[in-house]
């Protein structure tokens, strides 16, 4: 009989970010960004989002996507929480440069300055870029 023992090392999760740069409906790399966030957390991962530069428009409510016939992708936010992902991060200056505060955002992020958001970041053992 074999009896196969793991390691913690082998079953500790990963801290994986996923950064989105990408405003919505210009391209599928948002959409792509947050469907793997969701397919991670799937698999007990640890999953933190970040909305930087272009991509806070991600979570600008009220979007209204059929005018171009998109999709729109605002209610798989509301799944964030349903998979156990709660490390959700703004970029404070696209905030600041599209005149948007965090009421008009779809969820509650942590808002921060670059240079901690890149701290945040290089904590993480797996970096995505979308």
């Amino acid at each position: 009989m074999v009896v196969q023992v793991e390691s913690k090392e082998s079953k500790k999760e990963k801290k994986i970010a996923v950064i989105i740069t990408q405003p919505p409906y210009q391209s599928i790399a948002g959409k792509e960004g947050l469907d793997l966030a969701l397919v991670a957390a799937t698999f007990e991962q640890s999953v933190s989002l970040f909305f930087i530069g272009d991509g806070v428009w991600q979570l600008v409510k009220d979007q209204q996507p059929e005018l171009i016939n998109q999709k729109n992708i605002s209610a798989s936010f509301g799944a964030l929480e349903l998979y156990g992902i709660e490390d959700i991060y703004t970029d404070v200056s696209a905030l600041k440069n599209y005149n948007l505060i965090e009421q008009d955002l779809v969820i509650t992020t942590q808002v921060m300055a670059l240079d901690k958001l890149g701290t945040v970041i290089a904590s993480h053992d797996i970096i995505i870029n979308f």
